[in-house]
């Protein structure tokens, strides 16, 4: 039977490449060794690996038992790993003050013990925080902090997943040239270290450029490039967030039922895996999906039931505010539609979105134009009608502006490309204890 040290050893290499076979391999050799170090580090092992596999419930429950008893055992050092590990699970089902909470817990433990690596981790990981609730000025500035410390230490799994996550916050932005350098950079890092988890998250993010330059075929390739090895490493999230951004290429070319087919396949996965922030992604893109078709009943139900859903993304919560506003403005409710439009330009302001900013300017214009011919109608049928005939035609002219395949619809004037919600998540760091 082999030591605890030689097994520490190969699980602090699996955590390092988030190998969840061989974690939960080394967690039942751990459970044999009869010590409480060796039975925190197993459920600190399980943790990940279930983390990585998706399982979030069952993550946090092995990483809650391991935390009991690093502070039982007084390890400082395995308080804070696992302390930054739950930060992780609940910055990504969306409970980000309880993450926020952990991390700084984890950032205070590792500055006390000089660990430099530990905290350019945590740095991060609080920038991807932030990254979630679309304050991306504060993302890049702790990315920035996280990417210089990681380059002191010559740390390049982490210089490599941090130069990933500036891509990311360019990308969401509207930079995408910028987007693109740190992605391809971040790719080649990857591969050069065999990390194929995060090969497949960075191909993924890849795609979600493409997709915004409008070419398909190479967003889809990337896609399902990383679609392919998510499931060859049973991550099944990373295959939910996939679908979803293949479904939005399918969307943006007319291919309503093949969208439809991979929104409701990643929102059952979403769903499963208690990742409520991605549930209400896919659900604002398969509303997006019943607009475009001119499905309002359905699009309208569907927006009912989304009131106690996570409030999502700002991108996430602007593409809905856009989509309500078309519904109001074919049911004639001009003013209402443009109070709505008006509140989503304020937040896409407010986060620096650019590329929604100038979509949601767009739709005002397209909206204000409507409302002119609306009120010219209006005002001639007024004067008109001794004139039976004149007035019925202009009645049939005002009404057709409502009809969902108008050109002068909001949103067949231009349809949504993959700009709308389809987020491949920054790498966060896990902090393997040593």
């Amino acid at each position: 039977m082999r030591t605890f040290s030689e097994i520490q050893v190969d699980v602090n290499h699996a955590s390092s490449i988030n190998d969840a076979e061989a974690l939960l391999l080394y967690a039942v050799e751990l459970d044999a060794i009869s010590a409480p170090q060796a039975e925190a580090l197993a459920n600190n092992s399980r943790g990940l690996a279930l983390y990585i596999q998706g399982d979030r419930p069952a993550a946090l429950s092995h990483y809650h038992s391991a935390l009991a008893l690093y502070e039982e055992l007084g390890d400082r050092g395995g308080v804070a790993a696992v302390s930054s590990r739950i930060g992780v699970v609940n910055n990504r089902i969306g409970n980000y003050t309880e993450a926020l909470s952990h991390f700084h817990l984890a950032l205070a433990i590792l500055h006390e013990l000089d660990d430099r690596k530990g905290v350019a981790g945590v740095t991060g990981n609080i920038g991807t925080l932030h990254w979630r609730t679309g304050n991306y000025p504060e993302a890049l500035s702790h990315y920035h902090r996280a990417l210089a410390l990681s380059e002191e230490l010559g740390d390049l799994r982490l210089f490599a997943s941090t130069t990933g996550n500036i891509g990311i916050v360019h990308w969401n932005t509207g930079d995408f040239p910028t987007a693109l350098s740190y992605l391809h950079r971040a790719l080649e890092l990857h591969e050069e270290l065999g990390d194929r988890g995060n090969v497949a998250r960075v191909t993924a993010n890849i795609g979600n450029v493409y997709g915004n330059i409008g070419d398909n075929p190479s967003a889809l390739s990337h896609y399902h490039r990383a679609l392919a090895l998510h499931e060859e490493l049973g991550n099944r999230s990373g295959m939910a967030l996939v679908m979803c951004c293949i479904g939005i290429v399918h969307s943006d070319t007319g291919d309503y039922p093949a969208a439809l087919s991979h929104y409701h396949r990643a929102l059952a996965l979403h769903e499963e895996l208690g990742e409520r922030n991605n549930v209400t992604i896919v659900t604002d893109n398969i509303l997006s999906v019943y607009v475009q078709m001119g499905s309002d009943s359905e699009a309208q139900h569907l927006l009912t039931t989304m009131n106690d859903l996570h409030p999502g993304e700002p991108r996430s919560r602007i593409q809905r505010a856009v989509n309500r506003a078309t519904l109001l403005e074919r049911s004639g409710n001009l003013d209402a539609a443009a109070a709505t439009l008006q509140l989503a330009l304020s937040e896409a302001h407010e986060h620096g979105l650019r590329s929604l900013t100038t979509s949601v300017h767009k739709a005002l214009r397209d909206l204000a134009q409507k409302r002119n011919d609306f009120a010219a109608t209006s005002n001639t049928t007024t004067s008109s009608l001794a004139s039976p005939k004149r007035s019925t035609a202009r009645t049939r002219r005002r009404n057709s502006l409502y009809k969902p395949n108008n050109a002068r619809s909001m949103l067949n004037a231009k349809k949504p490309t993959s700009t709308w919600p389809c987020f491949i998540l920054p790498y966060q760091n896990t902090l393997p204890t040593e």
